[in-house]
């Protein structure tokens, strides 16, 4: 989700897929639907005109994948195995330099532990064992950015929602991690 959210915020603007999945996450985040629509329309205005904006309907979309619109289906956010398969799942599409680069930009400050999970996370995305690569990832962002020793952090995600709130368990000091 972080090149999601890098890349809208860089280009104001998200492909179809990405922006339908992008939105759940946030939504499944806990986003309100106001607060959906006024994020992505806030970001879209700096790239494009009101005109465009309101041409291409973009509060329609967020408000259909809220259950507001159209068949008023109440949308959840996406699994790996659903983003691994039919979207873009970076681990899938980036090929290993792409993926050195973005992790090395990233993480420039990893070390030791980390840095090893970083690099376990590139040999398991060139084995196409996605998820595993993700929980490298994982792995080696909370050794970074945390005081967690490596053998406190157990983790088995299957969405990025349950990556974020695994994240957030982890790096709060007042939970039992």
């Amino acid at each position: 989700m972080l090149r999601c959210h890098t890349q809208l915020r860089t280009n104001h603007h998200l492909p179809h897929n990405s922006r339908i999945v992008y939105v759940l996450f946030l939504k499944g985040a806990g986003l309100s639907m106001d607060e959906s629509i006024h994020f992505f329309l806030s970001e879209y205005r700096q790239g494009m005109s009101d005109a465009d904006v309101r041409r291409k309907r973009y509060d329609y979309s967020i408000r259909h994948l809220y259950g507001k619109e159209g068949s008023r289906i109440d949308r959840t956010p996406f699994g790996c195995d659903a983003i691994i398969a039919d979207y873009d799942c970076p681990f899938k599409t980036h090929d290993d330099n792409a993926l050195r680069n973005v992790l090395e930009a990233t993480y420039a400050a990893a070390s030791g532990e980390a840095s090893e999970a970083f690099k376990q996370a590139r040999a398991e995305a060139a084995q196409g064992h996605y998820k595993e690569a993700c929980q490298c990832t994982f792995k080696g962002t909370l050794l970074t950015t945390t005081n967690l020793p490596a053998h406190q952090l157990k983790y088995d995600f299957t969405s990025p929602n349950e990556y974020l709130k695994t994240a957030l368990a982890l790096s709060d000091p007042r939970s039992s991690a």
